[in-house]
């Protein structure tokens, strides 16, 4: 594999998986240059942009909610279903044990 050594290094407030301030993000190393289109977009659309950055990690957030309800639900009702079936299976060798005996 060969590596590029002229490419920039990623910035530090990009490889930090826990970033939550605002502030971090301002005050981070990451460099826009002046020539980048998203340098000329004006402040009601960075409030729209962020906007919607924000709905969608919302909806992500109570998506993820959901599943991990769902999941444990489906977790319970598997193990009282096992549960059920080895109470079961454990009446079963007793009765037999008894008649046995």
């Amino acid at each position: 594999m060969i590596v590029n050594s002229a490419a920039p290094a990623l910035p530090n407030v990009v490889l930090d998986d826990f970033v939550y301030r605002l502030t971090d993000l301002i005050n981070s190393d990451f460099k826009m240059p002046e020539t980048d289109k998203d340098y000329e977009l004006s402040h009601a659309q960075l409030i729209k942009i962020c906007k919607i950055l924000l709905y969608k990690l919302n909806l992500v957030s109570k998506k993820n909610a959901y599943e991990r309800e769902e999941l444990a639900n489906m977790i319970n009702d598997r193990v009282t279903s096992i549960e059920n079936l080895t109470k079961s299976s454990l009446e079963e060798v007793n009765t037999f044990l008894h008649t046995v005996h």
